[in-house]
């Protein structure tokens, strides 16, 4: 049986800043991610803005995933932090996937992808 994906409505909450020294430094390459459409060649490159929050609402709740400086693997690459109300991740980690399933399992006592 094949698996049903599902996409998730992402609603920008804040834009966030440039840093010139990660955004343009020797840790550039993991503060900018591509946007390649695979019917050209056409690349498109975006920033990882830090102090960004975007809006995700799953199983009729709101998630906030906020973009840092560092996680634990990493003083210098992006980290992601979520919040639900009254739940929140409180060490940055270094995807927005894995942020999200750490606060959705605590609320709704569930392992999900």
């Amino acid at each position: 049986m094949a698996k049903r994906v599902r996409q998730a409505q992402v609603t920008l909450l804040e834009i966030g800043v440039l840093d010139k020294t990660l955004h343009y430094g020797p840790y550039s390459r993991y503060w900018w991610k591509t946007n390649k459409n695979f019917n050209d060649k056409d690349v498109t490159y975006f920033p990882i803005h830090i102090g960004q929050k975007t809006k995700v609402i799953l199983n009729d709740r709101e998630f906030v995933i906020t973009i840092t400086v560092g996680h634990s693997n990493n003083p210098y690459l992006p980290g992601y932090t979520c919040q639900s109300d009254t739940f929140y991740s409180e060490t940055p980690v270094h995807d927005p996937s894995t942020a999200i399933s750490s606060i959705y399992t605590h609320i709704f006592n569930t392992k999900t992808r």
